[in-house]
């Protein structure tokens, strides 16, 4: 393993509280709210060195990626053996629609890697914001880090 890149547990989209978490899954049966999001949450074992997270996004499975997030990163723990959990709201998303994505780690270095999504990226469909992810945007922001523990969901 490269030193630097953490060791990424797995990368969940739009799962809904209360839902069992699983690589890819989606939410269904959201009450109906003016705005709309693909949340992307991720988790860390272990960092060395890292500076942030960007979020690429392509409209088709095969599509060009842009980077989401490119003038403000998901800000990483630097170097850490405390597992790291992850959670960024993509907010610029039409109903409905189907999004995919990966995910590259920045060290303070300036080298990078896609960590999730280089062989395949992951879809993630646009869904209704629920009232308590309103609430946790208005607190946290749409993209935060925190320290996982074995309550701790994705």
């Amino acid at each position: 393993m490269k030193i630097g890149v953490p060791t990424v547990a797995m990368l969940v989209i739009a799962v809904a509280a209360g839902c069992q978490s699983t690589k890819g899954s989606a939410d269904a049966g959201l009450a109906a709210s003016e705005q709309w999001r693909v949340r992307l949450s991720w988790q860390t074992e272990t960092e060395m060195n890292a500076f942030g997270f960007y979020i690429h996004r392509a409209d088709r499975p095969d599509g060009e990626t842009r980077v989401v997030n490119a003038k403000s990163p998901v800000h990483a723990a630097g170097t850490s053996t405390i597992p790291q959990r992850y959670r960024y709201y993509d907010l610029d998303v039409e109903p409905g629609k189907t999004y995919y994505y990966k995910l590259e780690q920045v060290d303070v270095d300036g080298t990078s890697q896609i960590i999730i999504g280089a062989d395949r990226l992951v879809p993630g469909e646009a869904k209704p914001l629920t009232p308590e992810e309103r609430d946790e945007i208005q607190v946290k922001g749409p993209m935060f880090r925190d320290e996982a523990t074995d309550q701790a969901r994705i």
